[in-house]
């Protein structure tokens, strides 16, 4: 980052005079002499409700989803929250894609 001794030629001070009467009117208005104040608008921060709500949402999925449940895989069963039965359920059903996305283009075309 460049740094500038303030009243160089390249400082803002230098490049953007203000004339005194502008100073004075600005002052005059900040003080309410002038013109009514604005109110200042907000923006909303979407990521960040974004982001709550899906918090929210996971909390809810992990809280209504306590009780275990029996499970019966082929060579064992066992018991197991319903949460656990949901991931491993999503991790089967991405590897099942990743798999068949992997074979569908290896194979050769029929064209």
């Amino acid at each position: 980052m460049l740094w500038h001794r303030p009243g160089s030629r390249s400082s803002c001070r230098a490049r953007f005079r203000v004339s005194p009467s502008a100073t004075r009117h600005k002052i005059l208005r900040v003080e309410g002499q002038g013109s009514t104040p604005t109110p200042a608008k907000r923006d909303i921060p979407w990521t960040l409700v974004g982001f709550a709500v899906l918090a929210i949402y996971g909390l809810l999925i992990v809280l209504l989803n306590r009780e275990e449940v029996d499970i019966s895989f082929v060579f064992f069963s066992t018991r197991i929250s319903k949460l656990v039965l949901i991931l491993l359920c999503i991790g089967l059903g991405f590897a099942a894609g990743f798999l068949f996305d992997r074979w569908r283009r290896d194979r050769p075309s029929a064209k």
